[in-house]
């Protein structure tokens, strides 16, 4: 299963070149942050063959998840997918933009921000899978690795070939890539109780 994470900066152009990256099949999964936006709700990720799951509860949202169909959605509101997983102790992989600098994920430096986040990542034993300093951000007069890939214990056995692609983004966010050996899905089929009669 192939994964890729973008920032998209609510910019319409960036969201056709991650619509590109999708027709060519090169993600089962998108975690996108800041999607394009108009009136309020997300735009130009309609007709990619998958389907879009939005955490925000209000129609600003600030990220959302894509799905292509021949991947089994999960079955609960993405809102309720973090604290699904944490009490069953399922394993959670988290696309962040975190604008915060820490030199254990390839930050040059370490700023407050990124000493309160290293901590809360601790506290709440997530794993940073980000591996280098290979940047995620560039403008032309700085650069830096502020979008991370988060996974709860144990699942970086299973996350192969993670990745900032040279791949066009036409953003200051680089795409990151990623992929993950050996899911399994735990399918639970029910019956129509009104046929069961």
């Amino acid at each position: 299963m192939k994964f890729l994470q973008i920032n998209l900066h609510h910019n319409k152009a960036a969201t056709a070149a991650l619509c590109q990256q999708l027709a060519e099949g090169k993600a089962d999964i998108a975690l996108i942050q800041e999607p394009w936006l108009y009136k309020g709700r997300i735009k130009g990720l309609n007709h990619t063959g998958g389907t879009l799951y939005s955490v925000a509860q209000s129609n600003n949202a600030g990220s959302c998840v894509y799905i292509r169909n021949h991947v089994t959605p999960p079955t609960k509101e993405m809102r309720d997918i973090i604290d699904y997983c944490f009490s069953r102790k399922n394993q959670l992989i988290i696309g962040c933009d975190a604008n915060e600098h820490h030199i254990l994920w390839g930050s040059t430096g370490t700023n407050p921000r990124g000493e309160s986040l290293m901590e809360f990542l601790v506290s709440s034993n997530l794993n940073i899978l980000n591996h280098g300093k290979e940047p995620t951000f560039v403008v032309w007069n700085r650069k830096g690795v502020i979008g991370l890939t988060l996974e709860t214990n144990n699942i970086e056995n299973l996350v192969s070939n993670w990745h900032v692609s040279d791949e066009l983004s036409l953003l200051d966010h680089r795409y990151i890539c990623f992929e993950i050996s050996n899911i399994t899905v735990d399918q639970t089929t029910y019956g129509n109780p009104k046929r069961n009669n």
